[in-house]
């Protein structure tokens, strides 16, 4: 997985897109790999009779007016890295995801409008059908955060949060080495969802079953750092999953968040559905594995 040696960068010239050109050049540069810009033109609409609304002979122009967008960029923001450039007529998540089924790409680096929910739900998110469908990695933070803050490169704080499961050493072992690879500091987080003592039928039980249950997340990490002789100080944190996350790397004045997919369960974890809001709520852009 690491280090990253093709990397995609979905490129529609908005002010979160530059925004996210330092991060770009950095990972391009710092893992010595080959870069590739993407631009897609958009979909095509049809009405609901199936009547195409968008005259066919616009799709040339815009596939003509997008290469040229898309060499200009280039030259301004990567001069000298030569990145590969790709003009696609279609919705974007769709042609991202082709473009790395297709072309071997091992990370998309992209920002994300940070939409409220509802907004979300009714728009849908390139950025959230991205997460959930490519399986490369996802480097993404929202365009607020990636516009209105010096960007912070090469990183110098990385906090990875982790979960149960069996996806937990290859994060921690992703974690570990690209924070080694920038002689940056680890910090480790796992998130517990306890119930509160109104949820527990007695009052009673509440204290000797949080603090197994700590105790149980202690050992575990414990037991993970040892096997994979990772010295980095970790933290238990109690609450939302995105709110203690985001609290977590604000604390840290991390850099970056590195957290999973839940590829290896093969099923929605919590992280995962979680994802989004942590991206969202994130002070810094969030790697997800």
């Amino acid at each position: 997985m690491l280090p990253f040696r093709r990397i995609l960068f979905p490129v529609d010239f908005s002010r979160a897109c530059h925004a996210v050109v330092p991060w770009v050049r950095d990972a391009v540069t710092h893992s010595n790999g080959e870069l590739t810009l993407l631009h897609a033109t958009g979909a095509t609409v049809y009405d609901i009779s199936g009547m195409m609304l968008v005259d066919p002979s616009w799709a040339g122009e815009l596939q003509t007016l997008g290469e040229k967008r898309l060499r200009e960029f280039a030259a301004s923001e990567f001069p000298g890295l030569n990145p590969g450039l790709q003009v696609r007529g279609g919705e974007p998540a769709a042609m991202i995801h082709e473009a790395v089924k297709h072309g071997g790409f091992d990370l998309v680096m992209m920002p994300t409008t940070g939409l409220g929910p509802v907004r979300r739900l009714l728009m849908g998110s390139i950025t959230t059908k991205v997460l959930h469908d490519v399986s490369a990695a996802v480097w993404t933070g929202t365009g607020l955060v990636l516009m209105d803050h010096h960007p912070k490169v090469p990183y110098r704080s990385i906090l990875c949060a982790i979960e149960d499961g069996e996806e937990a050493e290859s994060v921690v072992k992703a974690a570990d080495t690209l924070a080694k690879s920038y002689g940056a500091s680890l910090s480790l987080c796992h998130v517990m969802e306890l119930p509160t003592p109104v949820q527990i039928s007695s009052d009673s039980w509440y204290e000797p079953y949080r603090a197994q249950r700590l105790n149980l997340a202690e050992n575990r990490i414990r037991e993970l750092k040892s096997r994979l002789n990772v010295e980095a100080p970790h933290s238990l944190l109690e609450g939302d999953i995105a709110d203690a996350i985001r609290a977590e790397a604000a604390e840290k004045s991390a850099d970056l968040i590195i957290v999973g997919r839940g590829w290896a369960q093969g099923a929605v974890s919590r992280l995962w559905s979680r994802l989004y809001p942590i991206v969202c709520q994130a002070p810094c852009p969030v790697l997800s594995i």
